[in-house]
């Protein structure tokens, strides 16, 4: 390893040396800036101030070798160096080699480079019914590869490490599985898509019960966005001034992005999708939920209060409770992408270790389960996000919310705003709770995945339109900006400490009691 370079310098010396002569000479004047030797002052004088460069065209890359006494695998890169005779003795003085490990480097070895052509693994898979899919960021490893069944195809994938061990064994004629390490073709009833174990493949009814709920998801996000500019432009009317305009527009924001899901519930379920929306899902769901609950709760505090002045908490404060609810959830989910990856990476690594064939299906299942569902006495399979049991801690957000609304069931509230806060708390926990239940025991992976889609959809509706209807639109109607009338019994006296040495301004002094 690591000569080469002496194999080719005797094959492609004297072509280099034409290559070299027939290239135009660099010329190099020698001026108060350049700090010459004498050496070079002398061979600049000898070539007559043109100098002949040696370029990337003379170098080459060697392919790899295995070093058995370092038991790594090099690349070496070998350029040439010129002699330092006159334009008529051009000659090569010699080679620089360097040589890098490859253990360290990016190579795609389902790639048919001439450069790493001796890794090239394409062919180390079944040509005929599976294919060569790079996997990044492993540098060179068997492990940075498997082996994809082809279309019209069926069976898993399966990984390089094994594949490769295989292979070998049967290129020595030694007894392996290799040709068990193939793929079987689909059914006849749907031989351009099937699942992994050959069922067939669920058909999406993309024209009307998926497309009509993106359409309209796509309209309403609209109209989110004009409410936002409409909001904006009008802060400055007592309505909005009192609902706080910039939670309001925060609030429209988390409510964009609940909408957003429906989007992503219309795609194909992948590891990434099923991944993306429950952070879409969460943040959305604390934007929105959190500005309600930062409201309700600076209601609590001047209500609750039992000093002689009224305690009111700024909107600077309500801005920061509301980053600090943000935070927790996004260190919430980071946790849980954390642990889900964490978790699934030990399932794959012991399952490899048995020699699982299916260890990249069974590890995904933590966040991608497959579903199946009889249509015409036929079995057709499915893929899903997996459902799990920790979005039971909205419901637990939603408990102390409506805690807080109880507390203010009886303190004043500009244009009734505590109790259209408290109807939507009670929406979003009603829904959600039936459709969690709904989902988790009775139909999630049993069920046409388009309907599961409109009951998703329709749950979105349910919750996120109703709560963005009685904060918004609400308030700001006609036959809801009616204030409350203040009762001389308010709640408020009864937690007042000072109440009891108030004397009323039109009692006679000999009432004074």
């Amino acid at each position: 390893v690591g000569f080469e370079w002496l194999k080719y310098h005797h094959d492609n010396r004297e072509r280099l040396l034409a290559q070299i002569r027939r290239r135009v000479g660099h010329s190099i004047v020698p001026n108060s800036k350049h700090n010459l030797m004498p050496f070079t002052s002398k061979l600049l004088k000898q070539f007559g101030g043109q100098v002949k460069v040696v370029t990337e065209a003379e170098s080459f890359w060697t392919p790899p070798a295995f070093a058995c006494q370092f038991g790594r695998w090099l690349v070496s890169y070998a350029v040439p160096f010129l002699n330092s005779g006159t334009a008529d003795q051009l000659d090569i003085g010699g080679w620089v080699v360097l040589q890098f490990e490859l253990e360290r480097v990016e190579i795609n070895q389902c790639r048919n480079e001439s450069t790493f052509r001796s890794l090239y693994a394409n062919n180390v898979c079944n040509q005929g019914t599976t294919e060569c899919v790079h996997i990044p960021d492993q540098g060179l490893s068997d492990t940075n590869f498997y082996c994809k069944c082809r279309r019209y195809f069926h069976h898993g994938n399966f990984s390089g490490e094994q594949v490769r061990m295989q292979y070998l064994l049967h290129r020595k004629g030694s007894a392996s599985n290799y040709s068990s390490l193939e793929c079987g073709p689909c059914p006849a009833e749907c031989p351009g898509s099937c699942a992994t174990n050959g069922d067939c493949l669920i058909k999406h009814d993309l024209d009307i019960l998926r497309a009509l709920p993106l359409v309209i998801q796509t309209f309403l996000m609209t109209v989110c966005v004009l409410v936002a500019a409409i909001v904006f432009k009008t802060r400055r009317n007592r309505v909005i001034k009192a609902a706080v305009w910039i939670l309001l527009e925060i609030f429209i924001l988390g409510v964009t992005i609940l909408y957003l899901t429906v989007f992503l519930m219309y795609l194909n379920p992948t590891y990434e999708i099923c991944f993306i929306i429950p952070w879409f899902r969460e943040i959305g769901f604390t934007i929105t939920y959190g500005t309600l609950l930062v409201k309700v709760y600076r209601v609590l505090c001047g209500f609750q209060s039992r000093k002689a002045h009224r305690v009111h908490v700024r909107d600077r404060d309500l801005l920061k409770y509301l980053a600090g609810i943000v935070a927790v959830a996004v260190g919430f989910m980071a946790a849980w992408t954390a642990a889900t990856l964490d978790h699934s990476r030990r399932l794959h690594g012991t399952l490899e270790s048995l020699n699982c064939s299916s260890a990249d299906q069974l590890s995904g299942q933590l966040i991608l389960e497959d579903g199946k569902v009889r249509k015409e006495d036929k079995e057709l399979s499915f893929r899903v996000c997996a459902v799990g049991y920790w979005d039971a801690e909205k419901l637990v957000f939603l408990l102390l919310g409506l805690f807080y609304c109880y507390c203010v069931r009886s303190a004043p509230s500009d244009y009734s705003e505590t109790r259209y806060i408290t109807a939507a708390f009670i929406s979003e926990l009603v829904c959600s709770l039936a459709y969690h239940v709904i989902r988790q025991d009775v139909i999630w992976d049993r069920t046409h995945p388009d309907y599961v889609y409109l009951m998703y959809f329709a749950r979105c509706h349910l919750t996120v339109t109703v709560t963005a209807a009685l904060v918004i639109v609400c308030p700001s109607s006609g036959t809801c900006t009616a204030r409350l009338k203040t009762r001389a019994n308010n709640r408020s006296l009864m937690y007042s400490q000072v109440d009891a040495n108030l004397v009323r301004a039109d009692e006679p002094d000999g009432h004074r009691g």
